[in-house]
């Protein structure tokens, strides 16, 4: 019985035709001689095929970027904080087990300083070269302009990690 109620390629047509119309889930039930559900139900079934071609066609984009990688990869200042902060190590058990800040990342260690780690990593990411920049982003995070050219330059990174493993050492 249930190959009776298949949607034939005519009526997919219209139906697509009238979608393409916008006209009514109930104008289009009436037309095409099926129930309002049935209509809706082909629908959705259109868009959730829609969706996993739209979603095949990106991971297909982003393969040719990176065939390792279905993300496209995080901008350099992200992966670098990153590695700053994985490589301190844990200073006591809760840090390990709890998941705690590691050392001049907690709250108390950005409260000391003028400018916090995500606040720096958005420096990174809204800088764009242009003349007057620098002071704007000053003004905006309320630091001296040299503190934006350690930001950018990476030294304010470096100073995050604990002596003995900073670049310059």
């Amino acid at each position: 019985m249930a190959y009776a109620l298949r949607w034939t390629e005519e009526e997919l047509a219209a139906l697509s035709q009238r979608k393409a119309r916008k006209q009514s889930v109930a104008d289009l039930a009436a037309q095409l001689g099926r129930t309002k559900k049935s209509v809706e139900n082909r629908i959705a079934i259109e868009s959730k095929r829609n969706f996993g071609r739209k979603q095949t066609e990106m991971r297909a984009v982003l393969r040719v970027v990176d065939p390792e990688c279905s993300e496209p990869p995080p901008p350099s200042f992200v992966l670098r904080e990153r590695a700053i902060r994985l490589s301190i190590p844990p200073v006591s058990l809760t840090a390990e087990h709890f998941a705690d800040p590691v050392e001049g990342y907690s709250a108390l260690a950005t409260k000391s300083r003028k400018l916090s780690v995500q606040d720096a990593l958005e420096i990174c990411a809204l800088h764009t070269g242009r003349e007057g920049e620098l002071m704007d982003l000053a003004e905006t995070y309320g630091v001296p302009v040299s503190l934006i050219k350690r930001v950018l330059s990476g030294l304010f990174f470096d100073q995050l990690l604990p002596t003995g493993m900073r670049a310059d050492d």
